[in-house]
């Protein structure tokens, strides 16, 4: 470790000039990503900062930000561990000259990059799941095949994480396939949130809250609650299913459907919000599914029982 590393016994506030030599890494609407090499925390393997923009910093309530650190040094090691891997969660946020400018957060895992081919070329992206909501067609272009065994066992790891966060006060809010990324690795399916700083802790959040256009709650619903993660789960399993990016409609799900997963998925979407439901509801429906698709194709790498 260097000398001017940030151990991790310190606490939610870290100095801008103690984050390291700054690489940018990417850029985005709120603000700019960079390499955070002195700060250590045991449970990731390297951290990267997000510096937020003048305007975003406008509609930031930085105690909330605060918060969120705050929340994750208060969680059981083992829910703690938990959380950071399948979210990239604010670990720590950073000042300057006396103001909140940003937050640290686990650098996104290698896994949940992959090889997409266009007319340019090949190259590694972010595996946002926007990118599985295609036809096959476009997806065997792109140079993947996924199969249906595959989405189920994504919907069942989305599920999963979904129940976690709300068992323990939290709800994601802009649930959209831009912030939801995915690993098909050979030896697990797996999917991980990103831009956790919207997100709601104990009904609060440090942003407002905002919707990824086409994956609006009904008008007039609450933002940010259990009841709208669950529609919107609701929306991308159908959109996942049927590789459409704007589908709503559940009778255009495909035959290989089994009736448990149309049933679950046509209430999570048609359901008043205090009958759609919960994530925990998922797993039967979609591990029959995986059995099901198991038996009749065999068994895809990386799906388990």
């Amino acid at each position: 470790m260097t000398s001017n590393a940030v151990p991790e016994q310190v606490a939610i506030r870290i100095q801008r000039d103690q984050l390291g030599d700054l690489t940018r890494i990417s850029a985005g609407g709120q603000g700019v990503v960079y390499e955070a090499p002195a700060v250590r925390r045991s449970v990731t393997q390297a951290m990267v900062f997000k510096e937020y923009k003048p305007a975003v910093i406008a509609q930031l309530d930085e105690d909330l930000l605060a918060d969120m650190p705050a929340f994750l040094s208060r969680l059981h090691a083992v829910h703690a561990k938990e959380l950071i891997g399948m979210a990239a969660w604010n670990c720590a946020v950073v000042e300057d000259q006396g103001k909140i400018v940003g937050f640290v957060m686990p650098r996104i895992p290698p896994e949940f990059f992959w090889t997409m081919t266009t007319a340019r070329g090949s190259k590694s992206r972010l595996a946002e799941v926007q990118h599985l909501l295609n036809a096959p067609s476009v997806l065997h272009q792109r140079g993947h095949v996924v199969t249906a065994e595959q989405r189920y066992a994504l919907l069942r790891s989305v599920a999963y994480n979904l129940g976690f966060l709300h068992d323990i006060g939290v709800t994601v809010g802009d649930l959209s396939p831009k912030n939801l990324l995915f690993s098909l690795q050979p030896n697990e399916v797996r999917s991980y949130f990103i831009d956790t700083d919207a997100m709601v802790v104990h009904g609060k959040s440090a942003l407002p809250q905002l919707e990824t256009p086409t994956w609006e709650v009904p008008r007039g619903e609450e933002l940010g609650t259990v009841a709208s993660d669950s529609y919107k789960l609701g929306l991308l399993a159908l959109r996942l299913l049927v590789g459409d990016q704007d589908v709503r409609d559940p009778s255009r799900l495909p035959a290989h459907v089994p009736p448990l997963v149309r049933q679950v998925i046509a209430d999570a979407i048609t359901a008043p919000p205090y009958r759609r439901p919960p994530p925990a509801a998922w797993e039967r429906p979609l591990s029959q599914a995986i059995s099901l698709m198991r038996a009749q194709y065999g068994s895809t790498p990386g799906v388990s029982r």
